[in-house]
């Protein structure tokens, strides 16, 4: 970063906003790269029967050969959400080698309440958590999950590379905020892709796309800027040579 400021000639406090481009989730995915995931389905009756078939996703094939593993467990949730029995599923999970968790409940995108808390008590553990409901609003709890699943697979390498990107940026003076490029073209605050890493997939593809934006604009302006000097220079040389004109006219004049 220092070496940036200095190849450019900028001060550090001349930056106003960071934008960050990776490539690190996409990477991740097609070279399995990636965490095993522990998945806490919850639910009572008919709705945990089908939380149990629909959240216990097994091993997610990733193409080309590369695989995604998850660890399931299911709490009951007929007496309300018992924290003690999520707590000794997400031991019983971190013990089978999970690294990050992902909390599923059927119309939990209704109320997202105790999917928050699963994922609240596994942050007490140090295990990094995704709640289905904040990268979905569908109803389709496998599709919820699996997106989920593959979420929270980057999250221990994203929040890593986050970490280290912001030391980055502070150790160089830098007091800008700090933002990462989203798939979409737009930006987010680290904390959000410490959350939510599976919308900077296409981070790369999408930053070159506004460098690109942002070149043609910039060149656009050039051109007319310099259109608008030149036209202005014709103006002026006309009126200079209408000014010699009128006063050779006006000497022939007088003599």
């Amino acid at each position: 970063m220092r070496s940036l400021l200095a190849e450019a000639r900028i001060e550090a406090s001349e930056v106003v906003l960071i934008a960050h481009s990776t490539t690190q989730a996409t990477n991740a995915l097609l070279e399995g790269d990636v965490a095993k995931v522990g998945v806490v389905a919850l639910g009572t009756g008919a709705q945990g029967m089908r939380a149990r078939q629909e959240a216990n996703v097994g091993t997610v094939e990733l193409g080309g050969g590369a695989r995604l593993f998850t660890g399931f467990r299911f709490v009951d949730t007929a007496g309300g959400l018992d924290e003690a029995q999520v707590r000794a599923a997400l031991e019983a999970l971190r013990g089978e080698g999970c690294e990050a968790i992902v909390a599923a409940e059927p119309f939990s995108v209704d109320d997202p309440r105790r999917e928050e808390r699963v994922c609240a008590l596994a942050r007490e553990l140090g295990l990094p958590a995704t709640p289905t409901s904040a990268l979905s609003q569908l109803y389709g709890l496998r599709m919820r999950t699996l997106t989920a699943v593959v979420n929270a697979s980057m999250l221990p390498k994203m929040v890593e590379t986050a970490e280290r990107t912001a030391q980055a940026v502070a150790q160089s003076g830098i007091a800008a905020p700090l933002m990462v490029m989203r798939s979409d073209g737009g930006i987010m605050d680290l904390a959000a892709m410490r959350e939510r890493p599976i919308l900077t997939m296409l981070s790369g593809p999408a930053a070159g796309g506004a460098a690109a934006l942002r070149y043609e604009t910039f060149e656009a302006r050039r051109r007319r800027a310099t259109q608008r000097a030149h036209r202005g220079a014709e103006v002026r040389d006309v009126r200079a040579r209408a000014a010699r004109i009128h006063a050779r006219a006006h000497a022939a004049e007088e003599g």
